[in-house]
């Protein structure tokens, strides 16, 4: 399980904008842990929000996620 000041991206497999998401993180060098809403059963609320950026168990990030939209979530996120 990931800790409070670490990175989670909720997916689903086969989702491509939860593919794009995963590659803008990667292209940010940023580290995350993917979490499947449909094989959690914690993360059902999820299921129609998909892909979703959670940093601390908070929503940083949700629906199409851009590395344009990244970089300005975690500006966000530093300046807090």
């Amino acid at each position: 399980m990931a800790d409070e000041s670490s990175y989670v991206l909720l997916s689903r497999r086969g989702c491509h904008l939860c593919e794009d998401a995963e590659e803008a993180l990667r292209a940010a060098a940023l580290p995350f842990e993917w979490r499947d809403v449909d094989a959690d059963p914690g993360l059902r609320s999820y299921a129609f929000r998909v892909p979703v950026l959670l940093y601390g168990g908070r929503v940083v990030l949700e629906g199409p996620i851009t590395q344009d939209k990244l970089r300005g979530a975690l500006d966000r996120i530093e300046e807090c």
